[in-house]
């Protein structure tokens, strides 16, 4: 396994109204994979720190938010993953409807402040119809430039892989 040190990953669902049906499914499908493995991953740190009686040094936080008029964040940047926030963002991201706040989103996590020392992972999944696209890139290259390591998933559209190029 290769040690990441203090890593946080901040997950950003899409729930606006193009969102809706097959694709809140599959973005919802998504999240509890994403949620899954990272609260797999923060019991085998514990379970391997308790078993050897070291400290690994390894810090996991995770955010989760989502957005369509509004954004929500049902899981503030935070350790743990406990099952009530799970079922709480997956029944948010599977009922998809209005319009999008991508950019604001995108925004909030720009003041985010920086913390040398921690690698910052962002995963955007979304169809790519943005409420504004030149703003979006703009926080996106704002976000890297801040050593942010951004990525996009798109759902059922070309649009979130052009968005967030090179890494989507």
């Amino acid at each position: 396994r290769r040690l990441t040190g203090k890593t946080d990953y901040v997950l950003i669902f899409d729930r606006s109204g193009s969102m809706s049906g097959e694709r809140a499914k599959a973005a919802a499908s998504s999240l509890v994979i994403c949620l899954e493995a990272l609260a797999l991953m923060e019991r085998d740190i514990k379970a391997a720190e308790a078993e050897h009686n070291i400290d690994v040094d390894l810090d996991i936080r995770t955010a989760v938010y989502t957005f369509n008029d509004i954004v929500d964040n049902p899981k503030p940047l935070s350790h743990g993953l406990d099952t009530k926030a799970r079922l709480d963002t997956y029944s948010l991201v599977a009922s998809a409807g209005g319009n999008n706040a991508d950019s604001h989103v995108l925004r909030m996590i720009e003041e985010y402040p920086d913390e040398p020392g921690r690698r910052r992972i962002l995963v955007m999944v979304a169809d790519g119809q943005a409420d504004d696209k030149a703003r979006c890139i703009e926080s996106t290259r704002h976000l890297r430039n801040r050593h942010w390591e951004v990525y996009g998933i798109s759902i059922g559209s070309d649009d979130a892989v052009a968005l967030y190029a090179p890494h989507s």
